[in-house]
């Protein structure tokens, strides 16, 4: 498994020095690492361990890997322009600092550091930075639909060829899943799921047995939010919800550093709020649901109803050209080009989804509101209609991820549900 970073470009190249034992041009045992700035706003290095830098054979000492990321962490506060006319900052030291060792690094392999700053309060820089070995990224990725039409068995035989293809094409040690709905984590079962023919189904049981691996389950929300406090805007939060929007809208809660799961581990099932009273009935039971107004699900229903309202429209047009296939891109693309019952309908849809953000502001008070799913990579065109409608702008962020969120969450489930299980991660420190 692999974390997909954000590209950034780099801008400038900092100094090394000469005797240092990070990036020491003249010291014999130095790592020889060299510091880049980067657009972003972070510094970046790069190094590969030799002999002389084992602390057990064939590993690299432990304390060097903490002092490349001193050195990362000290050089992102000279690069940062928040205090560059302060004499001071050039002597600043390190005043605390804890290290989470992941995996070893070993001799001969090729490493990347990036380091940053997260905030500051006068004189004192609270920064982190992390060491990403090269298997950093997402190495495959496939999108299907789920066969609901066809029933569970169907679902489950889509879902194993799935993890049958990809398990072909790499050494796999265990599988873990993120479905939508109420999950029994522990116990492998998926409780209830309102877009999916399946309940009280023991799914790990069934998956395990046919693949021959260990397989772990959990809510697909909450893998998200895993993916995002392990590689993305949650590193350095303490308070933060993530709402993923797809099929239908769930989410995950992380309070006061910690993962709320509530009674039954249902605690986040966001797209269940009543938004509207007397409204559309949901697959849940419920009547006037948020995600019946706010999912992507929701937004293709707005649009083609849009169209059927007014055939003569270029939406209207543009779904006849498509053979009447209709797709969370549809009416961005016909509002692109002009068409106002399409802005329309974005207009109505970027209004619900403000209604269940403010809502949720309101409860929880989060430091951030991190937006994940597919519908998102229109960007501004529509992030800057829900913004204008929230009462906190500022806290909504969307997923630096790319998508790869509930992935990465995923990926780590045998480890945060079975410490022993052989699994593959990154390395993850912070300040």
């Amino acid at each position: 498994m692999k974390i997909t970073r954000k590209k950034s470009k780099v801008i400038a190249k900092q100094l090394p020095t000469t005797s240092g034992i990070i990036c020491g041009t003249e010291n014999p045992v130095s790592l020889h690492c060299r510091f880049y700035e980067l657009e972003s706003g972070e510094v970046a290095t790069m190094f590969t361990p030799e002999e002389i830098h084992e602390g057990h054979r064939g590993i690299m000492h432990g304390g060097i890997s903490g002092a490349v990321l001193d050195e990362l962490m000290g050089r992102a506060t000279l690069h940062s322009d928040i205090y560059k006319d302060k004499d001071w900052v050039t002597s600043s030291v390190t005043a605390e600092m804890t290290v989470k060792y992941k995996k070893p690094i070993l001799v001969g392999q090729k490493m990347y550091g990036f380091g940053r700053i997260d905030r500051a309060e006068g004189r004192c820089f609270y920064n982190s930075a992390e060491i990403l070995d090269e298997n950093g990224e997402v190495k495959f990725h496939e999108t299907l639909p789920t066969h609901t039409d066809g029933g569970a068995d169907a679902v489950l035989d889509a879902l194993i060829d799935a993890c049958r293809r990809q398990l072909a094409r790499a050494d796999v040690h265990a599988v873990g899943i993120g479905m939508p709905g109420t999950v029994d984590a522990e116990h492998g079962v998926l409780v209830r799921a309102s877009n999916l023919p399946l309940s009280d189904f023991p799914l790990t049981q069934v998956l395990s047995k046919r693949l021959g691996l260990p397989v772990y389950l959990e809510n697909d929300a909450n893998c998200a939010l895993y993916g995002e406090i392990f590689a993305g805007a949650g590193r350095d939060s303490d308070n933060f919800l993530m709402v993923t929007v797809g099929t239908g809208i769930g989410g995950g809660i992380r309070l006061g550093g910690k993962i709320h799961l509530g009674m039954e581990n249902r605690a986040g099932e966001f797209g269940h709020m009543i938004v509207v009273m007397d409204g559309r009935p949901c697959r849940c039971g419920r009547i006037g649901c948020w995600e019946q107004y706010a999912s992507a699900t929701a937004l293709c229903r707005m649009t083609r109803e849009a169209a059927d309202n007014f055939p003569e429209s270029p939406l209207a047009q543009r779904i006849r050209e498509a053979a009447g296939v209709v797709d969370g891109r549809t009416a961005f693309d016909a509002a692109r080009a002009g068409c106002s019952v399409a802005d329309a309908v974005l207009e109505t849809y970027a209004k619900h989804l403000s209604v269940g953000l403010n809502n949720l502001t309101a409860i929880f008070r989060p430091d951030r509101i991190v937006l994940v799913g597919g519908i998102f990579r229109e960007g501004e065109y529509l992030l800057s209609r829900v913004r204008e409608r929230c009462t906190d702008p500022q806290l909504i962020e969307v997923s630096a991820l790319n998508g790869q969120a509930g992935l990465i969450g995923a990926s780590l489930l045998p480890e945060r549900l079975d410490p022993a299980s052989p699994v593959y991660r990154i390395f993850q420190y912070t300040k």
